[in-house]
């Protein structure tokens, strides 16, 4: 998330690792590399985080970039996932303009948090199809909304991120 970018602080990574640069730095400056901003497996997590930036004061913008695509390029050529964590759906556009590069959309949710009026904005982005492939993760049962399937919490720990812990443990 370019706007409110909170993944480092999620993981709980010491001060060391948070860069001043990333994916925005990337973006604007064509002659920063991949290589310069990537932080190669921090702490204990097995996998590597390509940081949010410097926060833009025009998000949506930069994120049009044609720049953008190149990076994507580069990384699925050098990953075997690429996982975007944007801005809440419906909230301001950069979803939308990432989601035009991704193979899935993983839209989490939490349990009794989230008003349940508010699927009706994944609704109408499934339904008008601005966003590709939908798959959900809220955090109670295994439920159906709107053909939209939502994954039981038993799948992964209900702490912020620890699933991503999980999903990459095996390297």
């Amino acid at each position: 998330d370019v706007r409110k970018p909170r993944i480092l602080a999620y993981l709980n990574l010491r001060e060391e690792h948070v860069v001043k640069r990333g994916l925005t730095n990337l973006l604007a400056e064509p002659q920063l590399t991949l290589a310069e901003v990537l932080l190669k497996k921090p702490e204990s997590y097995h996998f590597d985080i390509l940081p949010a930036g410097n926060i833009p004061p025009n998000p949506s913008e930069l994120l049009m970039e044609p720049r953008l695509a190149e990076i994507l390029d580069e990384l699925k050529a050098q990953y075997d996932y690429v996982i975007v964590d944007t801005a809440p759906v419906g909230m301001v556009g950069d979803t939308q303009i990432i989601s035009e590069y991704a193979d899935v959309t993983l839209y989490v949710a939490r349990s009794n948090y989230l008003d349940k009026r508010l699927t009706g904005v994944l609704k109408e982005m499934h339904t008008h199809k601005k966003l590709k492939n939908i798959a959900g993760y809220p955090s109670e049962q295994n439920i159906e909304v709107d053909n939209i399937t939502w994954f039981k919490e038993d799948s992964y720990k209900n702490t912020r991120y620890d699933w991503l812990n999980d999903i990459f443990a095996k390297a």
